[in-house]
């Protein structure tokens, strides 16, 4: 989170993020599949980074793509209605994500190559929808108390700084919400710094317990389980005779 004046930029700390962030999956799964120590956490990271990167830069063209097809024929049926396109792209994202969640983990502890990662994690989805649904909710319970927890001290920590807030029309904080330089220039600068440390420390505290808990999920529930699985033929009895002609039972 970095200030400029009046601005607020975050917005160019996006790009390193995504690439920064493939480099910690790979990595963290890397030493939960090996069972190895954190002086190996590079060596993970370095070979796992590509069999992370490339799937998720894949998902997300076709989750975009998909996206825009959606938006186009819902804007023309609604006449441009921006909260019918919002919820296309919100229907898009979430069915994608829902599908794919487990790409990460297929590609590092089964070495799925980009195509194969992203039919693993759809093909687990499928397979046991009750187990993955369960862990979604659980997770966004886990999302929703973490969020909360943060809100709760933040608001506490800048009550002073928000208090113009409350005498303000519902107009008035909507237009506040549309445009961050206005409320960020109401927090202030130390408003700012507080923001940017509770963020750090809850994604801190966030990402690894998530990834750590997803993690353990495929690895008890997910793994070795295929939904092209066939069970095994049943050996066909049968005898031949004295022209060598074979008859089965």
């Amino acid at each position: 989170l970095i200030s400029m004046g009046n601005s607020f930029i975050s917005e160019g700390m996006i790009l390193p993020e995504l690439i920064i962030f493939p480099f910690f999956l790979g990595a963290s799964y890397g030493i939960l599949r090996e069972g190895a120590s954190d002086s190996a956490y590079l060596q993970e990271g370095i070979r796992h980074y590509f069999r992370v990167l490339l799937p998720g830069i894949v998902i997300a063209c076709v989750a975009g793509i998909t996206a825009f097809l959606v938006m186009i024929p819902a804007g023309l049926i609604m006449g441009g209605s921006a909260d019918l396109a919002s919820f296309a792209l919100t229907s898009v994202l979430v069915s994608f994500i829902f599908f794919t969640f487990f790409y990460d983990t297929a590609a590092v502890f089964e070495e799925k190559k980009v195509f194969e990662s992203i039919r693993r994690s759809i093909e687990i989805v499928v397979t046991m929808p009750l187990k993955v649904l369960t862990f979604y909710l659980a997770l966004i319970l886990f999302t929703f108390v973490v969020f909360m927890a943060v809100m709760f001290v933040w608001t506490t920590l800048l009550a002073d700084s928000l208090e113009p807030l409350a005498a303000m029309t519902a107009d008035e904080i909507q237009q506040y919400a549309m445009q961050p330089e206005l409320f960020f220039g109401l927090i202030g600068e130390s408003g700012l710094f507080i923001t940017g440390v509770l963020y750090s420390v809850a994604a801190l505290f966030y990402i690894p317990v998530v990834v750590a808990w997803k993690a353990a999920f495929y690895l008890e529930y997910a793994q070795g389980i295929s939904l092209s699985r066939t069970a095994s033929p049943t050996e066909i009895q049968g005898e031949y005779d004295e022209k060598g002609r074979w008859y089965k039972y």
